[in-house]
């Protein structure tokens, strides 16, 4: 069980490090830190092919495992080569595939080959990308960055040539020396990436005061953007803390608890655990989304779809929620029938970000209403709430990235801060528009209005089984 625990921790500590890198990466997008935050989920299939390894012994486990730790090292200095502003060249990509085909073919009939290759290989090319970053006389993070990836790596290289004539346990040791390596190199190539993006502002800054009276509205906008930036890494870390910390709650709580004489009550902490873990699900799926979007990937699968019944059953899936809440749903349409081209699942993603809103800032006793019209060559989804209703001096920038209704960092609802943003460019990208009209307690109206056509080339499709209860669900988890 101990051991169990220990890979379990290695396993959380690599998926907790993906994310925050993976967050740093929206926050200032760098191509390097999404392969870092990419190595760090492949250091979880590492661990779990290993903790499979000696569990059962399993050959093929341990081939999974020794690809998985190459393929982690290997992304990780991908990762540093891009920070350095060096060409990935083929030469570097068939060497790393030769080493990865030697070391499989070591691990089963020659292991102390195979762990010299992990330990004295891998080790001695990040001694020699350390004495390349401690050259860096003017940029303290990067000498850290070089004495700390030397001081590691021959850590590491001394320990394996000790334990070849001392009994030590020596696999333990390598688990987290990789992992505290991995970490501690990451985390400071965020240090240098801060430390060089400051010295930028500073040089910026000094320009700017050169021409304080012309670029006055260009300063006042950095230090909004800045301001931005500071409030979402504050939501976020709200966000992630709160069931992050249910989650470890929960596990401490079913470790102490008699499970045979109580399982009602592992039970709900199952369902609550369940709950935080969709939680974190759409936080991941948005930084994804938006990821995609920033970089171009994301494409729609367009479909010819009744929309009527589309929004329909979408709009009763929710029936539920506003049960709970002693909420009334209602859903009007101004017609019976029209088939329209738009990707299902993204203006899925767009209603249950709007319904998901609704029911936040709507009070038992409210009212919800989801009408379909028609406005000039558009299709117009209206959804409706009694809530609260936003400020007038925030509506403008509502749909702006990491903006909320409310700035108040005691806050009565979770979100992001970044759904109506992500809505906003799910609508642009099927050629439509979202407006939004609300006044301070009588609530608010999103209008998406969506091209009133549908396209020949593409086949009519059923709306049955297109709406997905785990995504509503999903999309719902912060209603908790």
């Amino acid at each position: 069980m101990g051991s169990l625990y220990y890979f379990i921790i290695v396993i959380v500590s690599y998926a907790i490090f993906s994310t925050i890198f993976m967050i740093y990466n929206i926050i200032e997008p760098k191509k390097y830190f999404g392969y870092i935050s990419l190595s760090h989920i492949v250091g979880i299939f590492t661990t779990v092919a290993t903790l499979y390894r000696e569990v059962y012994y399993s050959s093929i486990a341990k081939g999974l495992s020794v690809f998985f730790f190459l393929i982690c090292h290997f992304i990780i200095y991908i990762a540093l080569l891009e920070f350095m502003g060096k060409r990935i060249k083929k030469s570097y990509l068939i060497t790393m595939f030769i080493v990865l085909i030697m070391d499989l073919v070591a691990i089963y009939d020659f292991n102390i080959v195979s762990v010299i290759i992990h330990k004295v290989f891998l080790m001695s090319i990040y001694i020699y990308i350390g004495k390349k970053f401690i050259k860096h006389t003017n940029t303290i993070s990067r000498r850290a960055f070089g004495i700390v990836a030397i001081f590691l790596s021959s850590f590491q290289i001394i320990y394996f040539i000790l334990s070849l004539f001392l009994d030590l346990q020596r696999f333990k040791v390598d688990l987290v020396a990789y992992l505290v390596q991995s970490f501690i190199l990451s985390l400071l190539l965020i240090a240098i990436t801060i430390e060089e993006s400051r010295k930028n502002m500073d040089l910026k800054l000094m320009d700017l005061k050169n021409q304080v009276e012309s670029k006055k509205i260009m300063l006042e906008e950095a230090y909004e953007v800045d301001k931005l930036k500071n409030e979402f890494i504050v939501n976020i870390s709200h966000e992630l803390r709160t069931p992050i910390n249910i989650l470890y709650s929960s596990i401490q709580l079913i470790e102490h608890t008699d499970i045979k004489n109580n399982e009602d009550s592992v039970r709900n902490y199952l369902l609550s655990m369940k709950g935080n873990v969709r939680r974190l699900i759409k936080l991941v799926n948005n930084f994804i989304y938006i990821s995609a979007i920033d970089t171009g990937y994301m494409k729609l699968k367009m479909g010819n779809y009744d929309i009527v019944e589309f929004i329909e059953s979408l709009t009763l899936s929710t029936v539920d929620t506003a049960n709970e809440k002693n909420i009334e749903l209602v859903f009007d349409t101004d017609f019976e029938e029209n088939m329209i081209a738009f990707d299902s699942e993204k203006l899925e993603r767009i209603m249950l970000n709007l319904l998901s809103n609704a029911f936040k800032y709507t009070k038992s006793g409210g009212h919800i209403e989801v009408v379909l019209s028609k406005e000039d060559q558009y299709v117009v989804i209206s959804v409706k709430d009694d809530g609260e209703g936003i400020p007038e001096d925030m509506q403008p920038k509502i749909f702006d990235r990491f903006v909320r209704g409310t700035s108040s960092l005691v806050r009565e609802n979770e979100g992001s801060g970044i759904g109506l943003s992500l809505v906003k460019e799910l609508v642009d990208m099927h050629g439509g528009k979202i407006l939004l009209e609300s006044k301070i307690n009588e609530g608010s109206t999103f209008k998406v209005y969506l091209p009133d056509k549908e396209k020949d080339d593409l086949d009519v499709n059923l709306v049955e089984s297109l709406v997905n209860s785990e995504n509503k669900d999903i999309e719902f988890s912060d209603l908790l």
